[in-house]
């Protein structure tokens, strides 16, 4: 009978033992199943957590970091571990700070930069930081390579991702991380127009075949700071019309008025500064002998427009017989600000202009009396010339400069606008020594077919749709006295539908003097650029 008790303690003591046993079983595969749960390649903290070191077999604090931080783990050794290891680092995350993240890479881009020859090293206890925000706290020091830098931080590769240093929190150590070439000189391509579609094919081609990248202006300024180091064949393409879009290369609009590029058709280098950009300028006379100079970074000059020669025969005395003319399109003052297309004009040099035709007894035209003499209404003496001005734009009005009316009116000059009178104004622009014209109404835009010369919208449109764009130019300039071709190019529809609106006249290009024998709807006309001198300004004028 005594025996019995003993074994009733036995047998409840084993079932114990095995409850024991099945609980820590159960425990130890639920807690499996927990971790592997948290496990992930790419992991996300879930609140400010601590980093943990391994060290004399125990995981100490060494660090914290904060909430919402993406980290890349490495892969788990020891499936039990209740501590992660992030990848490429001696520190390691508490699998319950953490929650999995999707496969989302870490990496940012450097494809086009180089690194620093130039190693990190901070101080104990060190703060990193993205995006001015502290993100890590750590007990260690940090030897790291440069990335690239700004005024307050360094910038390092750590745990897979881009972090920043305070300056003050670290020093820099030369060490040779690239022997790649960095980019030296850049070329800065300023579009003055929008290149047309075979155009930008064969520059597309030129710049693949050259291995060449394109990158932004922050980029661009940053490389003039020093800030960064760029890889060789880079390129800045510029250009102030919007609707100059490629989806294969970064285009830059700037708008910044501290930026100044300078059209002297050379590469810039880092010894340039923002207010003095060395720029490549790009029209559509850039053909593919000049484009790969550009891409080569090779300076030199487009050749110079023609212009009369000085032995002209036209006669200067008695009635005209011949009369220039001219033709400018922006006005601007190099002292306050730029103007880097061919054909801007400086202040200056117009009023040069306007003085030397005021005090050698020059007659400056108004439109009506222009035509008047083409038609052979009435006799003009021999030194008349007649002014006009293309577009409306830069310095041409009111709201926009206002440079070309004070200067008429300080010379008693007379010029004729053609506006282009659903882009700006009309009242911008009234003035007794300034007569508006038209030069279309929302027509001036080119490369929109590639049938016509230069794409010119007025060319590519309907004959209906070109007088109803007429129609309403008239509307606003309330006069059919002359009408000027958008980039001085015409074709038989176009010049059927200035006809039929009843313009009288319309005005082209061509460089050489208006006679009453000249297509009255082809009147050529000099072009002035910011080249021109006043020798050959006198030369044209006679």
């Amino acid at each position: 009978m005594k025996k019995k008790p003993k074994i009733i303690i036995l047998i409840v003591a084993l079932i114990m033992i095995i409850g024991l046993v099945i609980g820590y079983f159960i425990n130890k595969d639920h807690l499996m199943k927990e971790i592997k749960n948290k496990y992930s390649t790419y992991v996300i903290t879930n609140k400010k957590i601590n980093l943990y070191q391994y060290a004399n077999k125990k995981y100490i604090k060494e660090g914290k970091i904060f909430e919402s931080i993406t980290l890349e783990l490495e892969q788990q050794k020891n499936q039990y571990s209740k501590y992660f290891k992030i990848k490429n680092s001696n520190y390691y995350l508490y699998y319950q700070d953490i929650k999995k993240k999707g496969t989302k890479s870490l990496k940012y881009d450097m494809a086009n930069y180089l690194v620093f020859n130039q190693q990190v090293k901070t101080k104990k206890n060190i703060k990193l930081y993205q995006n001015d925000k502290e993100i890590l706290q750590l007990s260690d020091k940090l030897e790291l390579t440069l990335l690239y830098k700004d005024d307050q931080y360094y910038y390092i590769e750590y745990l897979n991702q881009l972090f920043a240093v305070k300056q003050e929190d670290a020093k820099l150590a030369t060490k040779e991380n690239t022997k790649e070439e960095e980019a030296t000189k850049i070329s800065v391509l300023y579009y003055n127009v929008k290149p047309t579609d075979e155009m930008l094919k064969e520059e597309e081609k030129m710049i693949e075949q050259n291995k060449i990248y394109t990158i932004s202006l922050d980029d661009y300024k940053r490389w003039l700071q020093g800030y960064i180091r760029l890889k060789k064949n880079a390129i800045l393409l510029v250009s102030k019309d919007e609707s100059f879009k490629n989806d294969k290369y970064i285009i830059n609009y700037p708008s910044d008025e501290k930026i100044k590029f300078i059209n002297n058709n050379k590469a810039s280098e880092k010894e340039n500064n923002l207010e003095e950009i060395s720029t490549y300028y790009v029209t559509n006379e850039t053909n593919n002998e000049y484009f790969g100079k550009i891409l080569k970074q090779e300076s030199f000059e487009y050749p110079k427009k023609n212009v009369p020669k000085s032995n002209s025969k036209r006669s200067l005395t008695g009635n005209a017989t011949s009369i220039p003319v001219i033709n400018y399109h922006f006005f601007y003052d190099p002292v306050i600000e730029t103007c880097n297309e061919g054909i801007c004009l400086s202040v200056q040099k117009f009023e040069e202009q306007l003085k030397y035709l005021k005090e050698n007894g020059y007659k400056t035209l108004k439109m009506e009396e222009f035509r008047k003499w083409m038609y052979g209404e009435i006799e003009l003496p021999a030194k008349s010339v007649l002014l006009t001005v293309d577009d409306g734009a830069l310095g041409t009005g009111k709201h926009n400069g206002n440079k070309l009316i004070p200067l008429l009116e300080k010379y008693q000059s007379y010029a004729t606008l053609f506006l282009i009178t659903g882009w700006w104004g009309y009242d911008n622009y009234i003035s007794p020594n300034l007569d508006v014209e038209s030069h279309t109404h929302d027509m001036h835009t080119e490369g929109i077919c590639s049938t016509e010369a230069r794409g010119a919208k007025l060319l590519c449109s309907t004959y209906e749709e070109a007088i109803n764009d007429l129609k309403n130019s008239i509307s606003v300039t309330k006069s059919n006295e002359a009408f000027c071709y958008p980039f001085f190019v015409t074709n038989e529809k176009a010049t059927k539908a200035v006809q039929d609106v009843g313009f009288k006249l319309a005005f082209i290009g061509g460089n050489s003097y208006a006679t009453r024998n000249t297509d009255k709807y082809k009147v050529p006309r000099f072009p002035i650029y910011s080249s021109t001198s006043l020798q050959q300004f006198i030369n044209i004028v006679g």
